[in-house]
C-alpha cells in the first residue's frame, strides 16, 4: 500500500512541459534568402502543433518587436514592411503572457524602387 501511495505522488508531481506546443514555426519564408513584396505587404504562415488552445492568440515579431495585433488565425499578414534585412517570430500569447516563442527566421525584403 505504502509503494503505491510513493508511485502515485511521484506520477503526479512530475514537471509539466513549460512549452504547450510541441512545434511553432512560420512557413513559406526564406531562411536568410530573399522575399520579393513590390509593395511591402505580404503574410506568413504558422505552423502549430497540436492546435491553438482556447484563450491563446499569435502575434508577430518584426525585429524583435511586436508587430501587429494578436491574432487566433494561422495566416498573419504585414503590410508596408521597408525593404532591407529583418528577423520574424511568432509568439503565443495567453492574455499578455508570453508562453512560447518559435525561433527568429531572417529574410532580405525585396521592394521595387520608385523614383
Amino acid at each position: 500500500m505504502r509503494v503505491a501511495a510513493f508511485y502515485l505522488l511521484w506520477i503526479t508531481t512530475l514537471p509539466v512541459s513549460a512549452e504547450p506546443y510541441t512545434q511553432l514555426l512560420l512557413q513559406d519564408m526564406p531562411k536568410h534568402g530573399a522575399l520579393r513584396a513590390n509593395n511591402g505587404s505580404f503574410s506568413v504562415q504558422v505552423t502549430l502543433r497540436p492546435a491553438l488552445q482556447p484563450g491563446h492568440h499569435l502575434r508577430l515579431l518584426l525585429d524583435d518587436q511586436p508587430y501587429g495585433q494578436p491574432s487566433r488565425e494561422a495566416s498573419l499578414p504585414l503590410v508596408n514592411i521597408d525593404r532591407g534585412q529583418h528577423r520574424l517570430a511568432v509568439q503565443v500569447l495567453n492574455g499578455a503572457k508570453v508562453l512560447q516563442q518559435s525561433p527568429s527566421i531572417t529574410f532580405t525584403l525585396l521592394r521595387a524602387h520608385r523614383r
